[in-house]
């Protein structure tokens, strides 16, 4: 990957942030990607590494360019990005990338001139996935591209972004001192952070280019998808309690609402669409049942067809963009997520009628919600 960094001095200037603690070698590759991709500059903090070989690891950073800073204790991401943005210089406009260990990022350049020609403050970067090794990877690296190719550009066209992915946004100095300088008091500093940049006026824009895709790598285990997605859930539900449903955006509230509304609804609505809209004259007959038990089973049956149909329909389509065809089957799955997300989504709205606390600037869960 070429450095596509332009010389002049309208150019802004590219700085990588990248906080890790016990970082593998898998750090040394993101530093070379952030230089390659435009930065030039990449600061490293080490959040309180105990790990013996990460030491190594991050003197072969230092050794690719990068300034390295180390904290002894570990006090959480957003703590140690604080120490990497109050080592920057404050008499330049400098533009930031964030990125974590497991990071590749990509044409820096496209969203840097998003900002520089004053289309946004922060841009929220096209995430990837690197290819699953196992169905839970596939169906995660199939759900990423639906996110992006549909409902990120969705999001961005209506200026309402609910979130924003700490590991690839881009945003100027002066966004950062709202977006790190500020304490966070959730699990989801980042969306947290792009609640308060609403208030400050920060316009928030997506770059949709693959060129400047950032690819990330993924859970692939049940257990860390649950954790992941927990932690989702929580969060967002901590957000909402501290800065309402839309952070004082109407658009955000709606889609906000829509969101959560559809995720609780959908999986009912599929189960009756047949009857309701009439569309569906026929539902197969269960031999042995009555009227009712035939009802049931009968919408249950088209329901689960109809959810077959859709996925095996997105499964293709991203077969075909991704040019990977093991993905056209595991598209069967993709709707169960509704199911799943609608779990989440009454654990985020319990969260938020819980009162959040400061307690070393992140906020502590109810222990029967902890993941």
């Amino acid at each position: 990957m070429a450095n596509t960094q332009q010389a002049g001095t309208t150019q802004p200037k590219i700085v990588g942030l990248v906080a890790s603690k016990n970082p593998t070698t898998a750090l040394i590759a993101t530093v070379q990607s952030l230089f390659m991709g435009g930065a030039s500059k990449v600061i490293v903090i080490d959040d309180g590494s105990d790990d013996k070989d990460a030491g190594i690891v991050f003197g072969k950073v230092a050794a690719e360019g990068a300034d390295v800073i180390r904290l002894t204790k570990n006090r959480g991401k957003s703590t140690a990005l604080r120490h990497g943005f109050a080592s920057l210089p404050k008499d330049k406009r400098i533009i930031i990338v964030q990125a974590d260990d497991d990071t590749i990022a990509g044409d820096l350049s496209i969203p840097a001139r998003m900002i520089q020609q004053g289309k946004a403050d922060i841009v929220d970067i096209r995430v990837e996935t690197y290819p699953g090794n196992n169905l839970i990877g596939l169906i995660q690296q199939l759900d990423y591209w639906l996110i992006n190719v549909s409902i990120k550009r969705l999001q961005d066209m209506l200026r309402a972004r609910l979130w924003v992915s700490g590991a690839s946004i881009m945003y100027t100095y002066e966004a950062a001192q709202t977006l790190l300088m500020q304490p966070s008091y959730t699990q989801t500093e980042d969306t947290e952070g792009r609640f308060r940049s609403i208030g400050a006026g920060l316009r928030l824009r997506y770059c949709a280019k693959r060129a400047a895709a950032f690819y990330t790598m993924i859970p692939e285990t049940w257990g860390g998808v649950r954790k992941q997605w927990q932690r989702w859930a929580l969060g967002n539900g901590q957000v909402i309690k501290l800065h309402g449903l839309g952070g004082g955006s109407k658009w955000i509230a709606l889609v906000n609402l829509f969101s959560w509304i559809e995720m609780l609804a959908s999986p009912v609505s599929q189960f009756f669409l047949g009857r309701w809209i009439g569309f569906l004259p026929w539902t197969p007959h269960i031999p042995g049942t009555d009227a009712v038990s035939q009802y049931i089973l009968g919408n249950l049956i088209m329901a689960l067809m109809w959810m077959a149909g859709f996925g095996i329909l997105i499964g293709a389509a991203g077969a075909v963009m991704l040019r990977r065809w093991v993905l056209a089957p595991v598209g069967i799955f993709i709707p169960l997520l509704s199911l799943w997300w609608a779990f989440h989504a009454v654990e985020g709205l319990a969260v938020a009628q819980k009162r959040p606390r400061a307690e070393n600037l992140a906020w502590t869960p109810p222990k029967r919600m902890s993941a």
